[in-house]
């Protein structure tokens, strides 16, 4: 199995276009079943100022094979509570905990 219940992912919807809204899901699994994932956690929407947490949390089942979602397996003692976004200008926008996690959540290449 490649998930198992109390797994914390990241789940980045990504845009297919310019237009499109960029978002985010930070969750826990709930139960997984070949490439089928129920997950409870909170939907962040990217903005013109940065990322907006929605006010409810949500319950989502999804299929992983989908070609417009990545997940991303979070470490197990990592606090979701915890997690921020830091826009660190040039260098892009990362997910941090304030310590020592960070994932670097940058949609396009920067320049050198």
């Amino acid at each position: 199995m490649v998930l198992k219940r109390g797994d914390k992912i990241l789940l980045v919807h990504w845009r297919l276009f310019d237009s499109d809204t960029g978002r985010h899901f930070i969750d826990t699994v709930e139960a997984y079943d070949r490439g089928i994932v129920k997950i409870r956690g909170w939907t962040f929407l990217r903005s013109d100022t940065g990322f907006l947490k929605k006010p409810q949390e949500r319950i989502k089942i999804m299929s992983l094979a989908s070609d417009g979602v990545t997940g991303y397996e979070l470490d197990k003692d990592l606090d979701l509570n915890d997690l921020r976004f830091v826009d660190r200008g040039h260098q892009g926008i990362v997910r941090s905990d304030g310590g020592s996690f960070e994932f670097d959540m940058t949609e396009r290449p920067r320049a050198a």
